[in-house]
């Protein structure tokens, strides 16, 4: 959570932890969801998202949830909803 917040300036209000599924869902201060791997270092996960905020702004979007668990064919995927 400490990480999130100095990399994007941007609070963690709470984390649930999902034992089955194997991933932790971050709740954020803008009121969205980013769900990571446990199984996968989270600092690469959220290297993903800093790259995406080119075509991303997360301080601006009204956003549901950032996926950032999912590895593509060519290269990382970010999927995402929007409200």
């Amino acid at each position: 959570m400490a990480y999130f917040n100095e990399k994007f300036g941007m609070k963690i209000l709470e984390a649930e932890y999902q034992v089955v599924p194997r991933e932790v869902h971050l709740r954020t201060e803008k009121y969205f969801y980013i769900w990571l791997d446990i199984q996968k270092p989270f600092e690469n996960q959220l290297k993903k998202l800093k790259k995406a905020l080119v075509k991303l702004d997360i301080y601006k979007e009204n956003l549901e949830y950032i996926d950032l668990r999912i590895s593509g064919e060519s290269g990382e995927k970010i999927i995402y909803k929007r409200r």
